[in-house]
Order: C-alpha cells, then sequence, then structure tokens
C-alpha cells in the first residue's frame, strides 16, 4: 500500500493513448490492465471481477461511450481536485494525474461518440443484412416475393 499523501501519479499519456487505441481500432480486446484499473476506479463503473469480464461487457463500444460521460468526468475531476481529504489522502501528483485523466477521457468520449455509433449502428444493419440472405437461401425465396421480405424488414425496422 502506498503512503498517505504520497500516491504515485499514474501515467495519464499511457493510458489515455492505450484508451484512443481501443476507440480508434474499435477493440476493447486492447484495453490495457492499468486502464482498466483507472477506469473502474471512476465512480460510474460497476465491477466485472477483471479485464476480461470488462471487455465483455464492453464488447460493443457505444456502452463504454455512454459510461464514460463527459459533463460527468469532468465534474468529478473538478470534485477531486477541491476535495481536501482526497488531496491528504493521495497528494497533490496522484491528484493531477487522475483529474487529467478524467478530463482526457471526457475528451476522448466526445471526439470518439459520432464514430462509434455510427460504426456499431452500420455493423448490425449490415448483421440483419446478412442473416436476411441466409433466410432468401435457406428458404428458397423468389425475387417476386422479395419485395413482401423487403416489407417486413422495413417494418421491423421502425418498430
Amino acid at each position: 500500500m502506498q503512503e498517505a499523501g504520497k500516491w504515485k501519479p499514474q501515467n495519464v499519456k499511457l493510458i489515455l493513448s492505450n484508451v484512443n487505441l481501443v476507440l480508434k481500432t474499435r477493440d476493447i480486446t486492447k484495453l490495457n490492465n492499468p486502464s482498466y484499473d483507472l477506469i473502474m476506479n471512476c465512480d460510474r463503473f460497476i465491477a466485472h471481477y477483471d479485464l476480461n469480464g470488462f471487455q465483455a461487457y464492453y464488447e460493443d463500444l457505444r456502452e463504454l461511450i455512454r459510461d464514460l460521460d463527459p459533463d460527468y468526468l469532468r465534474k468529478d475531476a473538478i470534485q477531486d481536485e477541491t476535495d481536501s481529504d482526497f488531496q491528504k489522502w493521495y497528494g497533490d501528483a496522484y491528484n493531477k494525474s487522475k483529474t487529467d485523466i478524467k478530463r482526457g477521457l471526457a475528451d476522448l468520449s466526445e471526439n470518439y461518440h459520432r464514430e462509434i455509433f455510427a460504426y456499431f449502428t452500420t455493423s448490425e444493419r449490415m448483421a440483419v443484412v446478412l442473416e436476411v440472405n441466409e433466410l432468401i437461401d435457406k428458404y428458397h425465396i423468389k425475387p417476386d416475393e422479395l419485395e413482401v421480405v423487403q416489407q417486413v424488414v422495413e417494418k421491423a425496422e421502425r418498430a
């Protein structure tokens, strides 16, 4: 255990670059343990037992983007900076690193929000198209019957 008031700072650059890699590649399996440990210590996250459980839960990165709420992270960083007990327990260096990371996570969440949601929504649509094509092949649906299938799909999308 680290000495009160003298905790070692987190590696801000390492953690933010790792989370950036995860979001850029859309691959949660690239999340490393230091990043996982820090994110898990943010208030909005629940225990997932370990890195693998976290990765399984956040395979759809839209969920991670939702939980990395920029407004909340920025408010939480301000609270960490102004909490005298937090300063006393952990020290200035650790405190600064953690608040810098929270602000960096907020920026990454904002920067990747639109891309992540578009990517995963498109992936879902492509999966539906593939599934429909498999059903067409499986049930030998003829081209003149496709109009009915299209109407069913459109109705399902509106629901």
